[in-house]
């Protein structure tokens, strides 16, 4: 930040003392044309100046979400769940009702990345490669679709994660990466179209 207000600084200083009549009679216009040059390459390291510092923030943020998500007991402890309900196939369901509001927590947890995306304060190819697994996992697993996000009257409330999942199963699609558990992917509840149009 420092950085960005010294280069700031140096560009206003150039060129106003360049534009003033003593600075133009008093040097030659190589002299002249030379400092508004320097000015603009002032603006042009501004440019990636302040797009290095957006990266590193962003970057930032994304190592606290993990950490956000891996130190959340409760996150965690639904994480595993929906892990071993991969590995049997979602042949039983590991939910019982005394999950709803940590199912629902996990849940919660993906949905304000849809509104980042959206406005373009989170790229999802940042956050593709550490959140997508964990994402995919839960929302297309059958029994969190069954009691949660599709259940009669409660899907409207899963807005932003049925656009989420609509955003983010595009992207992927696009670059032919896999979908985890599409088999029971979420696009095939009878709330989705309605969902990712509202």
């Amino acid at each position: 930040m420092k950085k960005s207000v010294l280069i700031i600084l140096g560009v206003f200083l150039i060129v106003v003392i360049s534009n003033t009549e003593p600075f133009k009679q008093t040097v030659s216009p190589y002299i002249s044309t030379l400092a508004n040059l320097t000015a603009a390459g002032g603006v042009i390291a501004l440019f990636f100046q302040f797009k290095r510092e957006g990266d590193l923030n962003e970057a930032d943020f994304i190592l606290r979400i993990n950490t956000e998500f891996i130190t959340n007991e409760f996150i965690v402890r639904i994480y595993k769940m929906l892990e071993e309900s991969k590995a049997d196939g979602q042949k039983e369901n590991p939910f019982t009702k005394d999950d709803i509001i940590d199912m629902a927590n996990y849940l919660t947890y993906f949905e304000p990345f849809y509104s980042l995306v959206r406005r373009k304060i989170v790229k999802i190819e940042s956050i593709d490669p550490i959140l997508s697994y964990r994402f995919f996992l839960a929302v297309n697993n059958k029994y969190m679709q069954e009691m949660l996000l599709c259940a009669e009257n409660k899907e409207i409330a899963w807005e932003a994660t049925y656009k989420l999942h609509n955003h983010w199963s595009k992207y992927r699609e696009k670059l032919n990466r896999e979908i985890w558990e599409s088999e029971y992917c979420l696009s095939k509840g009878k709330y989705y179209n309605q969902m990712i149009k509202s």
